[in-house]
């Protein structure tokens, strides 16, 4: 999977919306470098609109809006389409009439899926992007088709559903912005684990301060008729997430967050003493076991476990009861992405979370200057806002 950085320098806000708050990461990127500019903490979702217009947002900066499954639905998968004659050359009219049928046809499937999650009618719902991904002709991928002889296409498509209100209100508050990027973060967090792990399958334990979301990933496509099942697909949640780790820990050794959040990431990297290591076990073990039950509920054997958590509470690879994992840290996936972060002295260690990253690289992967990503952007715009991306 390559993801490569703009050769120029660009301003970036990456905005990551839950239910229970929002908060959001200002940098600059060029060449292989990000450098942070300003972190801005979390607060309730319900004061989105006084939170966004303190950003500041340039018109020329990339706004990256990246939801949990609470606010958005991020839906990837493939159309395909059986032509009669594959020895006739594809004609303007067929690969018009074609992208026209399968952004249809995917919209109508996921639609539904996206009114069922957010318990909303046809007029609540709404779709915030459009984009085309790959295109393949008897197999094979191609950019533009047209001209070339084929019997079978498939074209993989990506749509983002919000509520009407939802997207409203951040329309209100980022009006002045030029583009707005929407994407649902267990898309990019899945994104991150195939970019470490290419060709596996994959079951991502996205983990919050109070829930655990787990995700499926990297199958060999399957379809429903024309339409694919999704390529990331929801596999349940439970009730345990970092809150407990840091209560815990912050009684039992009088600490503030930060103070434990350090501590944390000194112990998965292995740096802390062998009697202080064997203390934080103790002390984590019950929790941690109690995670390993829950999580062992829904993956499968042939499955590489994934786990993103903005508390480093386990070590980057080990084992469970019943499986091994991974945890990648944030320095281990810059290294896979083969990108490096400047950051001043003292900056929030909440801004070195992978949830702004997989923003970061899912804009990065769907806004390349190609055919495709302008095809997408063209189609059902009457349905999506204008500065969509």
């Amino acid at each position: 999977m390559n993801v490569s950085l703009p050769k120029f320098r660009e301003e970036y806000y990456v905005i990551e919306c839950r239910a229970g708050g929002v908060r959001a990461l200002h940098f600059a990127a060029s060449g292989n470098t990000i450098r942070f500019q300003k972190y801005f903490p979390t607060v309730p979702f319900e004061d989105i609109i006084p939170f966004l217009h303190g950003l500041n947002v340039s018109k020329y900066a990339k706004a990256i809006f990246v939801y949990d499954r609470s606010l958005a639905a991020t839906f990837s998968g493939s159309v395909r389409f059986e032509r009669g004659d594959g020895l006739t050359p594809v004609s303007d009219e067929d690969f018009e009439k074609f992208l026209t049928q399968a952004t249809n046809q995917f919209f109508n499937r996921f639609r539904e899926e996206a009114k069922r999650l957010f318990s909303t009618d046809d007029v609540n719902i709404v779709l915030a992007n459009n984009r085309f991904l790959s295109l393949r002709l008897d197999g094979k991928k191609v950019v533009n088709p047209i001209g070339l002889r084929g019997k079978a296409a498939e074209l993989e498509i990506e749509q983002t559903f919000l509520t009407r209100q939802v997207l409203s209100v951040l329309h209100e508050a980022a009006h002045g912005v030029s583009s707005l990027f929407h994407i649902e973060l267990a898309v990019g967090c899945s994104d991150l684990a195939q970019n470490v792990f290419p060709d596996t399958k994959i079951i991502c334990a996205i983990v919050g301060g109070a829930h655990t979301r787990m995700y499926a990933s990297g199958a060999k496509q399957r379809y429903f008729g024309a339409v694919s099942f999704p390529k990331v697909q929801e596999r349940g949640a439970f009730d345990w997430g970092t809150d407990r780790i840091y209560e815990i820990l912050g009684k039992a050794l009088s600490l503030e967050s930060v103070s434990v959040y350090s501590l944390l990431d000194r112990y998965a990297k292995g740096d802390c003493s062998r009697y202080f290591s064997r203390f934080i076990d103790a002390l984590l073990e019950p929790e941690v076991l109690l995670f390993a039950q829950e999580l062992s509920r829904f993956n499968k054997k042939d499955e590489r476990v994934v786990i993103f958590s903005e508390a480093p509470f386990l070590r980057e690879r080990g084992s469970l009861p019943g499986f091994s994992y991974e945890a990648p840290g944030f320095d281990q996936l810059l290294e896979h992405l083969g990108f490096v972060v400047q950051a001043p002295y003292g900056f929030p260690y909440e801004a070195f979370s992978p949830a702004f990253l997989a923003g970061f690289v899912a804009y990065l992967r769907r806004t390349g200057d190609n055919y495709l990503y302008a095809l997408g952007k063209e189609r059902m715009g009457w349905l999506t806002p204008v500065n969509s991306v």
